[in-house]
C-alpha cells in the first residue's frame, strides 16, 4: 500500500475517535498533508465537541482551500 494513502487513512480513522487530542492530531496532519479529498471529513470536526479539535480543523481547511504556509516559524 502506497504509504501516503495509509497515513492519510490513518489520520482519517484517528478523526472519529473518542478522543480529542486524535481527534486534533488527525485533524492537523491532514491540513499539513495537503491532501483536497479531506476537505470533507474535515468540514465535519467544525461542529466538533472540542473548541480545539474545531479550531485545527478550520486551520486545516483554510490550508486545503488556500495558498496559505502549512508551517510557520517565528524569530
Amino acid at each position: 500500500m502506497d504509504t501516503h494513502y495509509q497515513r492519510r487513512s490513518d489520520c482519517l480513522d484517528m478523526l472519529s475517535s473518542s478522543r480529542a487530542k486524535a481527534r486534533e492530531a488527525g485533524a492537523w496532519v491532514l491540513g499539513y498533508i495537503g491532501n483536497q479529498s479531506s476537505v470533507p471529513a474535515l468540514q465535519k470536526l467544525l461542529d466538533d465537541t472540542d473548541p480545539l479539535v474545531r479550531q485545527t480543523a478550520a486551520w486545516s481547511l483554510k490550508c486545503l482551500t488556500t495558498n496559505s504556509p502549512r508551517l510557520t516559524v517565528d524569530g
